[in-house]
């Protein structure tokens, strides 16, 4: 969380990145933004399967932009809960564009969400729908 209240997002640089769980937006609108989707790259771990990874916002990050980077999930089957690179509920005026999404449940989930933005992004090998 930024304290000075200045910061408007981070840069994702390019590079593999491995992660174990989902990242938490919230306190304000914020950009993610990455090199995009064949430089960044977020991986969930190969040691193990159905790994809940990707991002999930409160509805004090209205506005955000999440932008440039791929996520590769590790899902062997479909779980009805876990497995969205966006998980959102309560949110309104997001913008998620130039994404990468595979192997996971879906790309998009959002409940009681308003004004998304999807687009300029790629969705294959997943469970369900692109977007629900």
């Amino acid at each position: 969380m930024d304290t000075t209240g200045k910061l408007e997002g981070v840069y994702l640089p390019a590079g593999n990145y491995e992660t174990s769980n989902k990242f938490q937006v919230y306190g304000k609108a914020v950009k993610v933004v990455g090199a995009g989707p064949w430089y960044t790259r977020f991986y969930a771990p190969a040691s193990q399967s159905n790994t809940d990874v990707g991002f999930r916002a409160t509805d004090s990050a209205n506005g955000s932009t999440f932008s440039g980077f791929a996520y590769f999930g590790n899902y062997t089957s479909r779980i009805d809960g876990p497995g969205k690179v966006f998980d959102f509920a309560n949110v309104a005026n997001i913008t998620i564009d130039n994404i990468w999404t595979e192997h996971m449940v879906c790309m998009y989930w959002g409940a009681n969400t308003d004004y998304m933005t999807i687009r300029n992004s790629r969705i294959r090998n997943t469970f369900a729908d692109a977007s629900t």
